[in-house]
């Protein structure tokens, strides 16, 4: 055991607090394989999503992307943002030596299909995490 955690696991935030965060945040909570959900970050301090997550015991922050850089533990980060909001927080967690999964339509990475598009995402400090229409249509084994 590291700390409270075991051995293997490391620790992703979530950035943005709409739906497309709110729902990863239950993904995650559900079956975190070897992913610890260390944060969820938003700018709204209304935001429903915040809310739950604080309901369910998840740290949350408004601080939006300082909230993410300031955990230097935070290895992976899940932009569930904008394209526009992703275009700044890409270099910026670059810099900071995250994982950048960007899950918006800025498309700065590698699309990937985590089943049909593995190892693609080796070396890379930022990929495209594909839309659901487009892993709806896409083989299992074919490149994304």
């Amino acid at each position: 055991m590291a700390g409270n955690r075991p051995v293997g696991r490391v620790k992703v935030a979530i950035l943005g607090s709409g739906n497309i965060g709110t729902d990863l945040m239950y993904k995650l909570l559900r079956e975190p394989g070897h992913m610890e959900l260390a944060l969820v970050a938003g700018i709204d301090p209304q935001s429903e999503g915040l809310a739950r997550a604080r309901s369910l015991g998840v740290p949350t922050s408004t601080e939006g992307i300082a909230a993410v850089l300031a955990d230097p533990e935070i290895r992976i980060v899940f932009d569930a943002t904008s394209a526009r909001a992703h275009r700044r927080h890409a270099p910026l967690l670059r810099e900071a030596g995250r994982i950048a999964v960007d899950l918006t339509p800025a498309a700065l990475g590698p699309g990937v299909v985590p089943p049909a598009t593995p190892g693609r995402t080796r070396g890379r400090e930022n990929v495209t995490r594909t839309t659901s229409g487009g892993q709806a249509t896409t083989p299992p084994g074919n490149p994304a």
